[in-house]
């Protein structure tokens, strides 16, 4: 299909308020750079049909040609949560085609089907968890920059991976016949934004781009998925949260260490993702968590040790090796004995929750110190 002639398009660009380029169409439809596959060479016979398709593929192409500037701009509103936000944007949309399809008219409104071929957003989102480490800092840090920009890096380098499955959308794009022109309307844009990102993320009235709430289920249950994982990760523990700095050094003169202390204390605990609501922009996540009192735990440990210390077995490693190995000896039945205690385990229900607020998201972390806490063992059942 031919483009707009330049009298015809100098004319939009001089109705710029009225086609809104500069605002809502332009931050949505300048996300994909795609092909027009299927268009007829002289288009449709009706008049209207072809002045519409005309307004649409130019729309389109316009848009499509638009600076990347403008579309990590508007798509950062979005992903505002990450840092690489703009990179992963753009990435994504390279990835993009899109094709117009048949147009109708219908009086002074008139629909295009348009078929996005997109990269599959929750596919992203899930591939990205495999490729996090459990890098992690402290927990004030937990869903805030430095754990935000590990989440936008690891889905922009799963744009790369080689089995990233494509998704086909079908949105339709509206039009309205505005001073003798036809001009693309807000529900059509807000609907091919929509289907751009799977329904994550979509553009309002006034061009502003937002989470819908799939996109904040989406995004809040990557971070439930990191959390998680913080139940097989002894050296996060080890490190954010460490121990009295006399038994740490107790450990380490008996050939042990702070990690090997946390091994023990997660050897059965577990968190599994629960129900997730959202309401007032808050998604809330039930977490289902299995852990030990450590208290408990401690005390029974210290039991099995002392009772192994008056062992034959330890007397020999005492007389023959020395204080310290028979110390490390103790310490490794206080561990086992420690991460094999089902009397110490304790269940409860913590729910994490995450508020969505313009471009940032804030973690309630009173509640994930608590889950924290409750995993390194220092949590009961009655709190």
């Amino acid at each position: 299909m031919s483009q707009a002639t330049p009298a015809v398009s100098a004319t939009r660009e001089r109705r710029g308020g009225v086609l809104r380029l500069a605002g809502t169409i332009m931050l949505a439809f300048v996300l994909a750079v795609g092909s027009f596959a299927g268009l007829s060479a002289c288009g449709p016979a009706d008049p209207e049909a072809r002045a519409a398709t005309e307004q649409a593929t130019w729309e389109l192409d316009r848009l499509g040609q638009a600076k990347a500037g403008t579309l990590s701009n508007g798509v950062y509103g979005a992903l505002g949560a990450f840092p690489t936000g703009s990179d992963f944007a753009k990435a994504y949309l390279r990835k993009v085609t899109y094709e117009l399809g048949s147009v109708t008219v219908s009086g002074k409104t008139a629909t295009a089907e348009v078929t996005l071929t997109c990269p599959d957003y929750n596919w992203l989102a899930n591939r990205s968890l495999s490729l996090l480490h459990s890098d992690y800092t402290t927990l004030s840090t937990m869903g805030e920059p430095s754990l935000n920009k590990e989440v936008g890096a690891a889905m922009t380098a799963a744009l790369d991976e080689d089995d990233l499955p494509m998704v086909e959308h079908k949105a339709k794009l509206t039009l309205g016949k505005v001073g003798g022109e036809w001009v693309a309307d807000d529900a059509g844009v807000q609907a091919v934004a929509e289907a751009l990102w799977d329904g994550s993320i979509a553009c309002n009235d006034q061009g502003a781009w937002s989470y819908t709430d799939n996109g904040k289920m989406q995004l809040s249950n990557m971070w439930v998925a990191l959390f998680t994982e913080l139940a097989d990760d002894p050296a996060f523990f080890a490190t954010t949260l460490g121990l009295n700095e006399d038994f740490a050094a107790e450990l380490e003169g008996c050939g042990w260490s702070t990690e090997d202390y946390y091994k023990a204390v997660l050897a059965q605990a577990k968190a599994e993702a629960g129900k997730t609501t959202v309401s007032n922009n808050v998604v809330s996540t039930v977490l289902h968590v299995t852990a030990i009192d450590g208290t408990k735990a401690m005390t029974d440990g210290n039991e099995a040790a002392v009772a192994y210390s008056q062992t034959s077995e330890a007397q020999s490693i005492y007389y023959n090796q020395g204080e310290q190995a028979v110390q490390h000896e103790v310490y490794g039945v206080l561990f086992d004995a420690i991460a094999k205690d089902t009397d110490a385990v304790i269940t409860k229900d913590i729910t994490l929750s995450f508020g969505f607020s313009g471009q940032s998201v804030q973690l309630d972390t009173t509640s994930a110190s608590q889950y924290a806490m409750t995993l390194a063992g220092q949590g009961t059942a009655d709190e």
